[in-house]
């Protein structure tokens, strides 16, 4: 059966140029985000662009929750929406229009509040759903197993993107990943 997400946030074009990938920031539980989004791994397929899960690593981030009620996780996740797989519609509202990032550049330039909605069959294979984890693949399963709470998780979603096979390198601050991924195309 089809269902479909709706979600509240903003849409952000970094650059001008009609060819940029717009962002799209909102919030939404590390459960129902995992109902609709796919992890591509290296282990599972030589194009996957995900490292293993590390169960240390979750068991890690479960600990940090469980140690004081007020740690928290303040980084996004980052997802791709396939091209074709999410629309976005936009409020006008005057109040946002008018304000200002800095002097003589306004937010309405870069940015615009509204849904973006997408709709996904839980039936079919997770290779099959509208977005992909891109980063933070750790913290979201990790986060959706703290026992007796569903934590918001801020995500970074790209629109309209897809992976192509090409050459780059990506460090992390605690574990490399090798220098020959697929990247990430966006168009």
């Amino acid at each position: 059966m089809i269902q479909k997400r709706e979600y509240y946030g903003f849409r952000l074009k970094q650059r001008k140029d009609p060819g940029t990938v717009s962002s799209f920031v909102f919030t939404s539980g590390p459960k129902d985000i995992i109902e609709w989004s796919c992890v591509d791994r290296l282990a599972e397929r030589r194009e996957g662009i995900q490292r293993r899960i590390s169960d240390a690593r979750l068991r890690a981030i479960r600990r940090f929750f469980s140690l004081d009620p007020v740690n928290m996780i303040p980084t996004s996740i980052v997802l791709a929406f396939q091209p074709g797989t999410a629309s976005f519609t936009p409020f006008s509202e005057e109040k946002v229009k008018n304000m200002r990032i800095e002097p003589g550049k306004l937010l309405s330039d870069f940015c615009e509040w509204g849904i973006l909605s997408f709709e996904f069959d839980p039936e079919k294979p997770e290779k099959e759903r509208p977005a992909f984890v891109v980063d933070g693949q750790h913290r979201l399963l990790g986060m959706a197993g703290v026992e007796d709470e569903n934590l918001p998780v801020l995500v970074s979603a790209l629109l309209g993107a897809e992976l192509m096979n090409r050459h780059f390198s990506l460090s992390s601050s605690t574990t490399r990943l090798p220098k020959c991924l697929p990247i990430l195309c966006v168009h």
